[in-house]
């Protein structure tokens, strides 16, 4: 009997996923200095993932799944299966001053790649992309992330943005016209 181990203490062909979110945090400070702060693109901590939403019903249908399932030793012991979990951030297009948000995808991912995309349906269809989608690379995801950027939903939706009036200016309209009101009184 030998005594090499049969354990992969390791994978060597891991991509790391920082290279992915620099990306996306880039192109959201990018868009904030393209439209001279008007907008901004955030990675914000997805409260609920559209995919737990779903995997939420399987569960409640088909009962016990292996994430309702975490045997410890200890009860001082954290389950190491913490460590995989992928996290799910969304991607927003913000616009602080008029109060509208428009979200392009759900990002879910642990440190390394593949990631997954969940791409809102509507940009999904107009960018001839699935829903659904792996990252196994940045190349991959840049090309992805184009598209998305490049459909008919975000193009015109940040256009209309970027032409809203100031707010202050109906705001002054109202103000003028309340002190007008109390000056007739």
């Amino acid at each position: 009997m030998s005594n090499e181990t049969i354990w992969i203490l390791s994978n060597q062909n891991e991509r790391p996923s920082k290279p992915v979110i620099d990306y996306i945090l880039q192109q959201g400070a990018d868009l904030a200095q393209a439209t001279e702060g008007k907008l901004t693109g955030l990675l914000v901590h997805a409260g609920v993932s559209w995919r737990d939403v779903t995997s939420t019903l399987v569960d409640a249908l088909g009962g016990i799944t292996n994430e309702h399932y975490h045997a410890t030793l200890s009860k001082d012991a954290t389950d190491a299966s913490y460590l995989y979990k992928k996290q799910t951030h969304e991607f927003v297009i913000v616009d602080e001053t008029h109060k509208y948000e428009l979200s392009l995808f759900q990002i879910s991912c642990n440190d390394t790649l593949p990631a997954s995309l969940l791409i809102e349906p509507t940009i999904a269809e107009e960018a001839s992309l699935q829903k659904h989608i792996e990252i196994y690379n940045l190349e991959e995801f840049k090309k992805v992330f184009e598209n998305i950027i490049h459909c008919r939903k975000v193009i015109y939706i940040i256009n209309r943005l970027i032409k809203l009036p100031p707010p202050l200016q109906a705001e002054t309209a109202e103000n003028e016209n309340s002190v007008t009101d109390e000056g007739a009184k």
